[in-house]
């Protein structure tokens, strides 16, 4: 039995003061008169009487107990919170039990409290000291070794504290020594050095996945057994090796080896027809050589240049006999207002043509997703037949049976497609006074269920309070008395702060002083501190929320259009361009309601691979991509939520802002691109069709006006004009776009009350018209 201190120090006395004999104090507290004469003699010789902790209980308890928690049990339990944060106590006790330490509810909660770990958000800061189980983060490091160093602790107490041993400080201590002569400084001299992986030195699979994989391809009817046997290793590697390329199954590995295994040179007993279709089936467009022009080519162009040159003489010549035969002025400047008319009427007519075209395409490609998923019920649709093209294979190659390679961006299923590698990612946001929807943006930009590793540029040129809602997110990240740190270069007036928010997540905020070259310029800046290891840039803009699997359907992608390569560097295509879904406020009146309706008609297409001053960036950027030979993947079923503009003045500035920076990039690229050998013709086409773009409205207007002085004023009108065909006319290309957005609305399959965003479109159209903007770009 332990009696408290006070108690003995008080029996003591009275014994001594002649208040008790020893026998009734020994009867009072109910232990033995040795004790008590124990207890007088431990007082006699103490040389301070009155402190109570004379005649303290010598019963050892808490961290100084003889039982106390094992080493074992607590690296266990600090591996458990390092790898998973958001458990509790009870759940850590139970673990720890399931592996033979028994540490009951307080015995982990003590050990919580011990490392500041007791709540889920203090777990969550604790686990980002450790970069794997048991190794601390550099930055844990260079505070250890800087506080050694420095003398603010001794070297024993440091490792008390951290949890490491001191040879392992003074390792730390050497290393950072070594490093710093050689001219590396902070957290880099104490990178970690632990290889895991395909780096692992013992690491087998990379080095025999190419055998396997040859070995599938030529014999795909071997268990995981028969080729651990046949390469002399674990059937556990062989599973993880096939596992990756999804072949786990035997029809996986069946189907793997059809399309795969090298096509024989010769195959006597194979009839003519079936050695070209064999040969067809094997044939990568990208990866064979361009054939030299083929006649039926050459005769195709030549037949179109023809045509056009022939009909557009005719055009000319009938117009010139028109004019010649006017028998008065007055029916003269009539012709001239009609044949304005119908000009502008026919170009406009020629865009609501695409419209048509393209409703009939997707509504085809549409059909036939829905109605079948063989090839063969898929070869039927419309698009392939204007198009050409074949249907992608079960694994995503888009070499349909006619050898073209399909629309890889169409493809709207792409679950069959696994990732050998996560190669990092750069993702840049620029924010310009976008206090509403900046902690938004960062949440989710940080929330990606992406595998690999990842950094978020927020390219900030705001003057609110944005900039402080950046700076006081990343805050949370920090840990115990740890200060933000700050690179800034006044002379090009930028400054530069980084954390990590999550494991493999870095999260950076570049502040400019000034606007220099706008959006395009903060981007270009923000180029220039993107991680080295970066493969790929990743562009959103600030109201954008993405979805959590949005970078994996990117690299889908881009795997796809590459033939199943993961070596992209070989392919010309430089982007893949996701869908801009504004819905975020789409109800929030009529003119959020008539801009989202547009944007379910026509996607706005941004890439990014280096970054002009242009007010238009994502245009200028696109053809210098296909000036360079580059091309752009686009595909609806990567989808972006985002926001519409809300009041007519914002919507006025942004469609002029578009309308200035289009006419600018289309005047200085228009040679460059018209007589540009890497474009084909196609491309070509669809860049004349591009040029005039923000001038329908215009011209519109125009056309209707000049018919009307036409027939009103000079009370004339062409010849061969008919009432039909002039209605026919006017109806159609009235009716073009608003189908053509009504037909988004249904693709996204969106609320009935979404469709009056369709009259909000058409009232926006002749609120909103620019027209021919300046040779000067308006700041």
């Amino acid at each position: 039995m332990s009696t408290a201190a006070p108690s003995k120090q008080q029996v003591i006395e009275d014994v001594l003061g002649g208040r008790k004999t020893v026998t009734e104090a020994a009867s009072a507290l109910g232990v033995s008169r040795k004790s008590i004469y124990d207890w007088i003699e431990i007082y006699k010789g103490t040389p301070n009487k009155s402190a109570p902790v004379v005649s303290a209980p010598k019963y050892v308890s808490g961290e100084s107990s003889t039982r106390p928690v094992s080493y074992k049990g607590e690296n266990l339990l600090k591996r458990m919170v390092v790898a998973n944060p958001e458990w509790g106590a009870g759940l850590y006790s139970r673990q720890l039990a399931s592996k033979g330490i028994n540490l009951g509810y307080f015995g982990v909660n003590f050990l919580l409290r011990k490392w500041g770990a007791s709540t889920p958000e203090e777990r969550i800061a604790f686990s980002k000291q450790f970069s794997g189980p048991g190794r601390l983060i550099p930055e844990a490091k260079y505070n250890i070794v800087k506080k050694g160093l420095a003398k603010e602790a001794n070297i024993s107490k440091l490792a008390k504290e951290n949890g490491v041993s001191r040879k392992t400080i003074y390792k730390w201590i050497n290393k950072y020594q070594k490093a710093s002569a050689s001219g590396v400084y902070g957290e880099t001299a104490l990178k970690d050095s632990y290889r895991r992986g395909e780096n692992h030195p013992r690491a087998i699979y990379p080095k025999i996945e190419q055998k396997v994989l040859g070995l599938v391809a030529q014999s795909p009817q071997l268990s995981a057994h028969s080729l651990a046997k046949r390469l002399s290793t674990s059937a556990y590697t062989i599973w993880k090796i096939l596992n990756s390329f999804n072949l786990g199954s035997y029809p996986d590995r069946l189907a793997y080896a059809r399309a795969y295994a090298p096509a024989e040179a010769f195959t006597p007993s194979a009839a003519p027809a079936a050695q070209v279709g064999s040969g067809w089936q094997e044939f990568v467009p990208s990866l064979a050589p361009a054939p030299p022009p083929t006649f039926l080519s050459l005769l195709k162009t030549s037949l179109i240049f023809f045509v056009i040159a022939f009909f557009g003489t005719l055009g000319v010549l009938a117009w010139i006999r028109l004019i010649g035969s006017a028998a008065s002025t007055t029916r003269l400047f009539g012709y001239i207002f009609a044949g304005i008319s119908l000009s502008f009427g026919m170009v406009f007519f020629l865009y609501s043509l695409k419209y048509y075209i393209t409703l009939a395409i997707v509504l085809s490609f549409s059909q036939e997703n829905k109605g079948g998923s063989t090839p063969e019920a898929r070869k039927k649709g419309l698009l392939s037949w204007i198009l050409g093209l074949g249907v992608p294979d079960n694994n995503g190659n888009g070499n349909g049976g006619n050898g073209k390679v399909g629309p890889v961006g169409l493809e709207p299923n792409l679950d069959h497609i696994y990732l050998k590698r996560y190669p990092m990612v750069s993702i840049h946001i620029p924010f310009y006074n976008e206090k509403n929807v900046v902690e938004r943006a960062i949440a989710a930009s940080t929330s990606f269920d992406y595998k690999g590793e990842y950094e978020v540029i927020l390219c900030d040129d705001s003057t609110d309070e944005t900039s402080t809602i950046i700076r006081d997110y990343q805050k949370k990240f920090l840990g115990k008395a740890e200060q933000l740190k700050i690179v800034s270069n006044t002379q090009e007036g930028w400054s530069l702060t980084q954390v990590e928010v999550a494991p493999g997540v870095l999260l950076k905020h570049l502040h400019r002083s000034s606007r220099s070259g706008f959006k395009g310029g903060a981007l270009r800046q923000a180029l220039r501190h993107t991680d080295p290891r970066a493969e790929f840039v990743s562009v959103f803009d600030a109201d954008f929320v993405p979805y959590p699997d949005t970078l994996t359907l990117f690299l889908k992608y881009f795997k796809v259009q590459n033939n199943l390569s993961e070596e992209y560097k070989k392919s010309n295509v430089a982007a893949v361009q996701g869908y801009q879904w504004h819905v975020l406020n789409k109800s929030e009146n009529w003119i959020t309601r008539g801009v989202r309706s547009e944007y379910a008609g026509s996607y706005v297409i941004e890439r990014s691979v280096g970054w002009g001053d242009s007010i238009t960036e994502d245009f200028e950027l696109t053809l210098k991509l296909y000036e360079a030979g580059y091309k752009v993947v686009y595909t609806p079923y990567i989808q972006a939520p985002a926001e519409c503009v809300s009041t007519i003045k914002r919507l006025i500035r942004q469609r002029m802002r578009w309308a200035e920076g289009h006419s600018q990039n289309i005047k200085k690229m228009f040679k460059r691109l018209i007589f540009n050998p890497n474009l084909t013709f196609p491309e070509k086409v669809e860049f004349l069709y591009l040029s005039p773009y923000y001038l329908q409205a215009f011209f519109f207007l125009v056309g209707t006006l000049s018919w009307l002085i036409s027939e009103t004023l000079f009370r004339t009108h062409l010849p061969f004009w008919t009432s039909l065909w002039g209605w026919s006319l006017v109806f159609t290309n009235m009716f073009a776009l608003p189908l053509m957005n009504a037909v988004g609305l249904f693709l996204e399959e969106s609320e009935e009350k979404d469709y009056a965003g369709t009259l909000s479109f058409i009232a926006l159209s002749y609120i909103v018209v620019p027209g021919f903007p300046g040779s000067k770009r308006s700041h």
